[in-house]
């Protein structure tokens, strides 16, 4: 998001990859973006570099940190494509481990476990604030917003394609991949030494997303009702008032706030009446949150500090 010190950190950590892969940063980078920055173009410029067997491209983080996890086994980057907040809050001290581990054992099915070097770095990518789940003081990951500045809606049709299709050329042309691959100095990098950027302070002030907050609220409202129907944009300005109520920071556009709850809170989205509406099935909702989020609930807690306008079902 030309921020320039946390540029010249993210080229450095690629470039040390390639420069000195026997040793670990014991850092990892989460990338948060719109869709359509042009993530899939910059990892097969990586896949070119380094050579595809090297990585491994997945949107399930249970296939390297669950108990079958062979593929990890002689990696150098492991990209978690679209990261599912409630997978990576359940896996949060297993990534933590492999982030830093020197050894790792490796399974397959059918096979007995191996111990092997890991060499492994990891970067995040998603279009979800909340993908990762990040603590006070937290030093292993590295949070990072990209710019939507050549996005279609931004720069124009014309003007986006033109500049895609100049990096791709770009991205593909041997010599600049060689570049890459041997001209950036790192002698000065320390991988553990950056600056956070303003969106990593604001995540770690506040440890959940605030939706689930705003969510908890909604439940304990309708409480006594099976299903709640509210337009997507009224839900938001609610969202919105709540959120600023509670001295929250983060500012959600329509769609990356119908993105969070459709796909990290499971909420269903439906037209009616040329209409888009948010319906709420309560309790698959209380169950999610107090499983995933660790919501309480109590029988007697009604109060709701924000006023939520809803149609009901």
């Amino acid at each position: 998001d030309y921020h320039e010190e946390h540029f010249t950190y993210f080229i450095s950590w690629l470039a040390q990859l390639i420069q000195q892969p026997h040793i670990l940063p014991h850092t990892c980078i989460i990338i948060i973006s719109e869709e359509g920055t042009g993530k899939d173009l910059f990892l097969e410029f990586i896949n070119e570099c380094i050579g595809e067997k090297y990585t491994y491209k997945t949107d399930s983080i249970e296939s390297v940190c669950g108990k079958f996890n062979s593929m990890l086994g002689g990696r150098l980057l492991i990209n978690f494509n679209e990261t599912n907040p409630v997978e990576s809050r359940n896996r949060q001290d297993n990534i933590k481990n492999l982030i830093t581990a020197n050894k790792v054992k490796l399974e397959s099915k059918y096979k007995d476990p191996v111990k092997s070097d890991n060499f492994a770095r990891f970067m995040f990518f998603s279009n979800r604030l909340f993908a990762f789940p990040v603590e006070k003081g937290s030093r292993r990951p590295v949070i990072m917003q990209s710019s939507t500045k050549y996005l279609k809606e931004n720069y124009g049709a014309k003007e986006n394609s033109a500049h895609f299709n100049g990096l791709y050329k770009v991205f593909h042309d041997e010599r600049y991949q060689r570049a890459f691959l041997e001209s950036y100095d790192i002698s000065n990098f320390k991988p553990n030494d950056f600056t956070k950027s303003k969106l990593h302070e604001t995540l770690e002030e506040n440890s959940y997303s605030p939706i689930s907050a705003y969510l908890s609220q909604l439940v304990m409202f309708y409480h006594d009702q099976k299903e709640v129907k509210l337009a997507t944009s009224e839900a938001l300005t609610a969202f919105t008032e709540y959120a600023r109520a509670n001295n929250s920071k983060f500012d959600y556009s329509q769609t990356k706030f119908n993105v969070e709850l459709e796909n990290t809170f499971n909420v269903k989205k439906v037209k009616s009446c040329g209409k888009m509406f948010f319906i709420f099935n309560i309790q698959a909702l209380k169950s999610l949150l107090e499983k995933e989020y660790k919501v309480n609930f109590s029988d007697d807690e009604k109060e709701v500090t924000t006023k939520i306008k809803c149609e009901d079902v």
